[in-house]
This record gives C-alpha cells, structure tokens and sequence, in this order.
C-alpha cells in the first residue's frame, strides 16, 4: 500500500507553455515525437500543444499536427490532426510509450491502468 500512496503523490507540472524552467525537458519530449512523427509518417511536423503534463516519470502530450512545410495533412475521413501521446523518462531519456495520431476519438483507459503514471498527470 505504501508504493500505491507513494505512486500517486508525484507532483504533476504544466508545460504547456515553454520557460525558462521548462525548456530542457519540454524540448526534449517534443523533440522525441517529432521524431517518431518522422520515422512513421516520412514528414516534418510542428505542434499546437493543448497539454503537456509531467511528473518525474512521465509525461502526457494532448495537441495537434501540422506540416513543417505548411502543406495541408492528407487525412482520411474520420481522421484530424489530433495527437496524444505517453512518454516515460529512463534516466535522461524520454520515450513513447503510446502514441495515437490522427484518431479523434482514443480510447486510453486501459492502457492507462496498466501504467504506473500517476492518474492526476491525465487531467485535462
């Protein structure tokens, strides 16, 4: 039970907006999905963060896509620009643990129970 108290206390911060305190850490989680954005998809992208809360451990992206180059997206019906993401930090590394691009509706709440993330970073 301790681990489970201990587990959901992490503190949870807003780097939504980049500063000066936030910079290393938010360059390097947008930095990590740029680039599996550009391994899956061959394409450069920018985002439009809506959400990017992190705890020591982890980190959850919720925003949007577009083209470095400007271009429009070539999406499927059904589909928008709309990408979420959850990453974990090993050490001074970021990875992603899941992403879902262009899918309007996710369904995240299984998955999310199997993590050790604390609940509290996925508040919108």
């Amino acid at each position: 039970m301790f681990c489970y108290n201990q587990f959901y206390s992490q503190n949870v911060y807003d780097y939504k907006v980049k500063t000066v305190s936030n910079v290393k850490d938010r360059t390097k989680i947008l930095d990590v999905l740029r680039s599996k954005l550009k391994k899956d998809y061959d394409q450069e992208f920018v985002f439009v963060v809506s959400q990017l809360n992190v705890s020591e451990r982890f980190a959850w992206f919720n925003g949007y896509v577009h083209r470095k180059d400007g271009e429009g997206l070539l999406l499927e019906p059904g589909e928008d620009s709309h990408i979420t993401a959850l990453l974990q930090k090993k050490g001074n590394q970021w990875n992603v643990l899941k992403m879902e691009v262009f899918i309007k509706e996710v369904e995240w709440e299984d998955f999310l129970n199997k993590t050790k993330a604390p609940k509290k970073i996925f508040l919108y």
